[in-house]
Formats: C-alpha cells, structure tokens, sequence
C-alpha cells in the first residue's frame, strides 16, 4: 500500500469493478463517514458521487485531504450549476474512482476522509458537535 491515495481515475487500471471491491467501499464508509454524508453510483461504473452536509466545501475538504496524503476527486461548478438550475441549498460532492485501489487502501483512504468531514463539520459554523454515528446507503 502507497502512503498517498487516489481516488482518481488511474489509466493503467480497468475501470470495472467487482462486487467484492463494491461491498468494501460501501462497509469503510458505513464504518467511517458521518451523518449528513450520503453517497450512490455516479454515472461511470467505478465511481461513487459522495454527497457532503451543506456547508462542507469539496474543494476546502480536498486541500485538506492532499494534506492527509488522500487525493479525490470533484466539480468545482457543481454547485454553481445546481443553483442555476433551481436546486435550493445546493451541496458539494467528491467522486471517489477506486476499482484500481487494493482493499487496504479504500479502507484507510475511507477512514482518512472520514476523520476530515468530522474535524470540518465540527470547525464549520452552523454544525455544532457533529455526531460520530455513521450511515450508508
């Protein structure tokens, strides 16, 4: 396992994902992701659009996990476009690409990202203590 984690498109790698590697994602972020965090399949495959609390800022939440040692991906017009669009209270979402990505390695980045979305909801204005109970899909 390398100390840096990507959760980015690799072009080496298929981008076909196995159940097994699915039930891995969808556990560490049962296990490791705060309440007000929702995900689902993104239009690719082997990708997850992670939906964040409103007020968490993907690109805030990036810049923080590159310091983690976890990079992610994200849009940084989603939210722009949702408000034009009529969507009220818009949220920020990461995509998380990891077919090409051992077990170990979804597990810690999971877990990495967790601890970022708790430490930032609980810095965040308007969130209060954030709960340490966890959800999934």
């Amino acid at each position: 396992m390398t100390d840096l984690i990507r959760f980015v498109p690799e072009d080496h790698r298929s981008p076909v994902a196995r159940q097994e590697q699915r039930e891995v994602i969808f556990q560490a972020l049962r296990r490791h992701f705060p309440h007000g965090v929702s995900w689902g399949p993104s239009p690719e495959d082997a990708s997850l659009r992670v939906t964040l609390p409103r007020g968490v800022s993907a690109r805030e939440l990036s810049e923080w996990a590159r310091q983690e040692k976890v990079i992610f991906s994200f849009d940084p017009d989603a939210k722009r476009q949702a408000h034009e669009h009529g969507v009220e209270d818009a949220c920020d979402a990461m995509y998380l690409y990891w077919s090409h990505l051992e077990q170990a390695e979804v597990e810690e980045g999971i877990r990495r990202l967790g601890k970022l979305i708790v430490r930032y909801m609980d810095r965040a204005d308007g969130f209060g203590s954030s709960s340490h109970c966890f959800i999934g899909p």
